[in-house]
């Protein structure tokens, strides 16, 4: 697995996990046509093309590709739940978090796991713990469910966390059904 298997603690949190797969651009090696490179995402791409030599990793198009997402995501979230809004590029709540949107109850964070982008919603610690945390239990389903639908607008399946070490994925089909 990753580096860290990102997890969350609080009891009114949850993620969801966006692989490698869905956000590495590759660009081909060979002449350019007029509109540039030719690029394929790495799930697009089976062992012998990537080995083959043609194929190189583009750092700076999956850094735009994951920027996009995250900007259309982070949009399509705050029109379902208008209590969102961005919060500055570069806001870190922790070591690994940095954190994307917020309101009053929850941060909405990225973190890198080396094979895969975690989405995370994170309680805010209040000071009144006992009323605020009436507020997170009534409504944190609710935006993971959000998060959940918004996500697989744009990706053909996200994981989620089982535990220790464990994930499993949701297909975009299965929230349909």
């Amino acid at each position: 697995m990753g580096r860290g298997n990102c997890c969350v603690h609080g009891p009114y949190e949850g993620l969801y996990f966006i692989d490698n797969e869905d956000l590495h651009v590759y660009r081909s090696s060979e002449a350019s046509a007029a509109d540039g490179p030719e690029t394929r995402l790495l799930r697009e791409l089976d062992y012998e093309e990537l080995t083959g030599g043609r194929w190189l990793y583009d750092d700076l198009c999956t850094e735009d590709a994951t920027q996009e997402l995250l900007d259309t995501f982070a949009d399509d979230l705050m029109n379902v739940f208008p209590s969102f809004r961005r919060v500055p590029s570069g806001y870190w709540i922790s070591q690994d978090r940095r954190a994307i949107l917020e309101n009053q109850l929850f941060y909405v964070c990225i973190e890198d796991n080396q094979w895969s982008l975690a989405i995370e919603l994170i309680q805010k610690e209040l000071c009144d713990d006992a009323a605020w945390s009436t507020f997170q239990a009534r409504h944190y389903r609710r935006y993971l469910d959000g998060m959940k639908r918004c996500l697989l607008r744009y990706l053909p399946s996200i994981g989620i966390y089982n535990g220790p070490w464990t994930s499993r994925f949701i297909k975009r089909e299965e929230l349909a059904g």
